[in-house]
């Protein structure tokens, strides 16, 4: 049983979804979308209702044999008709999430690379071939001259005739095609990142697996480097801008060896000595002029180049990220999906998913209109960016099937 102001909705098994405007009196099916489903739970967030319900007959994505029988669906005009935001992708592994102009890509390890733009309520695989070729990450990039550009990492090969590595789609490419000219064969793209140059209608690229690569071309030429980093895995990168508009920015990259900063394109590195030595860094971003470091023991930020402080956290995680202007903790395998800080209220707040707990989340991207955060086997979550906003502005606990459910103050 959920409820919508003073409008109550009930879940049934098989037959959808019902309404009451009476307090219960009498009611009317409110299930257009929800036809045949059994309805497990209904939440609200703000005027959206939320419903995870088992679909029978089952959704099946077109032109595919997969069936999906647990769905996620969203309803925006008072349960009267209801929306699935995961069809093609409710079963699917997404490991990388990139949003670029209300279009959403996910990678999804064996099942390839898939696309949205109607705000995941349909998913497609535009690359035929991506369905064979394991897709481990997943970057958009929008350069100042508006040149928009999709990478894409593909780590096996399913021919002879098509290559794993790295691939890009841009104005220059008809299509997707591989775009590794100067990096070692078979080349595993593990992180991302891009530095405007002077020239406003140009960037400069930056891509991480062992060792380092850099391009001035949008992807279709990279060269190396200090090589001192080639040995090495890097598991993420950012950019760092300069503490004034005459100072560069920094070129950030964690590997197995450490935290280490750039202030010279790459051209030499140095590891940051603040991170204590026995720690290992797993994941960095960059929110405006604060930059965050996760370590296996903690969060540390720093302010405008500033000396480091600790954030602690409520239990382990594997990532931070930068998603809707809030810091995010993920990968956690405790008692959450993960964890977002709360700068109103200096704590964290617990990401649950449909009130359970085990899932786990990998990544999270935002615009102006929805928070998308991939998961482990559960496809593909959204939540109305504004909701997210108002429900961290205040301490209160927030119920409701997306939100955080749980603050942690932090103890610093």
């Amino acid at each position: 049983m959920g409820a919508l102001g003073d409008t109550l909705f009930c879940e049934t098994a098989g037959v959808g979804m019902f309404r009451s405007v009476n307090n219960g009196r009498t009611w009317d099916r409110a299930n257009t979308g929800l036809e045949a489903c059994s309805v497990g739970l209904v939440n609200s967030i703000g005027n959206v209702l939320l419903a995870g319900a088992s679909s029978k007959p089952a959704y099946r994505t077109p032109g595919s044999s997969k069936t999906l029988g647990n769905g996620f669906f969203v309803s925006k005009d008072g349960g009267s008709s209801w929306q699935q935001r995961n069809i093609g992708l409710r079963d699917a592994n997404v490991l990388k999430l990139a949003l670029l102009d209300k279009t959403l890509y996910a990678a999804c390890g064996k099942d390839g690379e898939y696309e949205t733009s109607d705000e995941g309520i349909h998913w497609v695989r535009p690359l035929e071939i991506s369905s064979s070729m394991y897709t481990g990450g997943v970057w958009a990039f929008s350069q100042p001259n508006g040149t928009k550009t999709i990478f894409a990492n593909f780590l096996s090969q399913p021919s002879a005739s098509t290559r794993c590595g790295l691939w890009r789609h841009s104005p220059f490419d008809s299509t997707w095609a591989p775009t590794d000219n100067g990096t070692p064969v078979g080349f595993t793209a593990s992180a991302m990142a891009v530095d405007s140059l002077s020239d406003a209608s140009m960037f400069r690229l930056y891509v991480g697996g062992y060792g380092i690569y850099t391009s001035t071309d949008n992807g279709r030429n990279w060269t190396t480097t200090d090589t001192d980093l080639n040995a090495n895995a890097i598991y993420a990168m950012a950019i760092l801008p300069g503490a004034s508009s005459s100072l560069p920015a920094e070129i950030l990259a964690v590997s197995d060896a450490g935290l280490y900063r750039s202030t010279n394109e790459g051209i030499q590195w140095i590891k940051d000595g603040a991170i204590p030595s026995q720690q290992a860094v797993y994941s960095v971003c960059v929110l405006d002029h604060i930059l965050y470091v996760l370590t296996d023991s903690a969060i540390y930020e720093s302010v405008d180049h500033g000396p480091y402080r600790v954030i602690s956290l409520p239990e382990p995680v594997s990532k931070i990220q930068i998603a809707g202007k809030h810091l995010w903790a993920l990968g956690s395998y405790g008692t959450s999906t993960g964890f977002i800080w709360s700068q109103n209220t200096m704590g964290w707040r617990r990401i649950l998913l449909d009130g359970t707990m085990g899932i786990v989340a990998d990544d999270v991207v935002a615009d102006d209109s929805l928070v998308y955060l991939a998961t482990e086997g559960q496809g593909v979550w959204s939540l109305p960016t504004a909701d997210l906003d108002s429900a961290l502005s205040v301490r209160e606990q927030i119920l409701g099937s997306l939100l955080p459910l749980d603050i942690y103050p932090n103890p610093l």
